[in-house]
């Protein structure tokens, strides 16, 4: 679940699912692909930092 306090999630709960897909993709497309965590489960303050800034711009 995806809450819009948490900025490293992006809300489209009123999107289809086809809509949806053509969204991140576009978005990968114009912005990239988010910086990778070393452990994804596990992402240190620096690396959660960095994906926050991205997702902010």
């Amino acid at each position: 679940m995806a809450y819009r306090t948490d900025p490293t999630f992006i809300v489209g709960n009123n999107l289809t699912a086809t809509k949806t897909r053509l969204l991140l993709t576009a978005a990968l497309l114009m912005y990239g692909a988010l910086p990778p965590a070393a452990d994804p489960f596990r992402p240190t303050y620096a690396e959660r930092a960095v994906t926050e800034q991205a997702v902010a711009r």
